[in-house]
């Protein structure tokens, strides 16, 4: 399963970096957390590729010994009944507990989905925000 994720971000990177037609379908999706804060600042679906730019708050990855993973979970389901993971493109941890990532869907979209619910989870909490697709 790694090495056809790995691939396919590989893929997804790609085709991205082709100037091919991509849509932003969402900016400032606020997933509303009471202990915590979670953003989606960009959703951008381009074919079957689904990029998300994330926000979290705090992100305490590596802080505790041995902890050393992000305590979010960022997953999404579409309408279809699809249940699709999310695969770090790129990550960043600052010192004042803020993450900051790009993110890809998997596995890709079906072309019929028409709208996707995005939930985090983190060891307290979980909570999700919807949003619609247009037409592809």
């Amino acid at each position: 399963r790694h090495e056809v994720v790995r691939r396919y971000t590989t893929r997804a990177n790609q085709t991205f970096d082709t100037g091919r037609s991509r849509k932003v379908v969402a900016v400032g999706v606020d997933i509303p957390l009471h202990h915590g804060t979670a953003v989606l600042d960009a959703v951008v679906v381009q074919e079957h590729n689904v990029w998300i730019h994330a926000y979290v708050f705090p992100d305490a990855a590596g802080e505790y010994w041995p902890v050393t993973f992000s305590p979010y979970d960022l997953h999404a389901t579409d309408d279809l009944g699809h249940h699709h993971i999310t695969v770090p493109a790129t990550t960043w941890a600052f010192p004042d507990h803020e993450g900051l990532g790009d993110k890809w869907l998997w596995p890709p979209l079906d072309p019929k989905a028409s709208r996707l619910r995005f939930t985090v989870s983190n060891p307290w909490e979980a909570a999700w925000s919807e949003i619609l697709l247009p037409p592809r």
